[in-house]
């Protein structure tokens, strides 16, 4: 399920910066002193302050310069860097209506939606066994042993769930084959306890009012 994102101020893009800022290269630390034993801050819970951009170096370890640059790479597209519990640096297109694909974006949500919905459920576990969830023909290439957790994070079709056996790994790009069939698992952590979600159905629902109308996202 693809969603469009609307520019609504520094939140509303937090989670895009992830993948494109990274891509664009502006999230590389400063090389020296400047990335060095920058301290964390508690953000708390009143307005953000963005770091001025002359101090970004020392309280974000980060090189404004690259950030530029990943301004200049990105001109119609918003970001936000949150780090060390600052906000370092936001990029702010004069366009404030366009909407866009975020892509795989989206499974940074399934799996933020995942931990939501787990924490409000007594029965969903990231390390309960797939099958509690989901019949042979629901999880299809899933393997039988496999747990949620394998699921998240893209493993659960692999020969070797050992943690100490890599072995080769491959990208569900689409969905299909894994991230996707946790839209079955949430839907039925919802309906199994409908007085711990108030208001809502499905994960559908769920991800609207608590996820997507918080991040200005339609």
């Amino acid at each position: 399920m693809r969603r469009n994102l609307r520019w609504l101020g520094p939140v509303a893009v937090a989670l895009s910066a992830a993948v494109l800022v990274p891509l664009a290269g502006a999230a590389a630390p400063a090389p020296g002193p400047a990335s060095a034993g920058v301290a964390a801050d508690d953000p708390g819970a009143g307005p953000w302050a963005q770091v001025p951009r002359d101090q970004v170096a020392a309280r974000c370890g980060l090189d404004p310069v690259l950030l530029d640059q990943a301004n200049a790479a990105l001109p119609g597209i918003p970001f936000t860097i949150v780090r060390h519990g600052k906000l370092c640096w936001v990029n702010r297109p004069a366009d404030t209506t366009s909407t866009y694909h975020v892509a795989s974006v989206t499974k940074t949500f399934a799996a933020t939606l995942f931990g939501m919905i787990a924490q409000r459920s007594s029965t969903l576990e990231d390390t309960d066994p797939v099958r509690e969830w989901l019949s042979s023909w629901e999880a299809g290439p899933i393997d039988p042993r496999a747990t949620l957790a394998h699921v998240l994070a893209m493993t659960s079709t692999k020969s070797n769930l050992a943690t100490d056996q890599k072995g080769g790994w491959s990208y569900d790009a689409l969905g299909w084959r894994e991230i996707n069939r946790l839209i079955t698992v949430m839907n039925r952590a919802i309906q199994r306890e409908p007085a711990a979600f108030p208001g809502v159905t499905d994960v559908q629902q769920f991800a609207q009012r608590y996820l997507f109308d918080v991040l200005g996202m339609r």
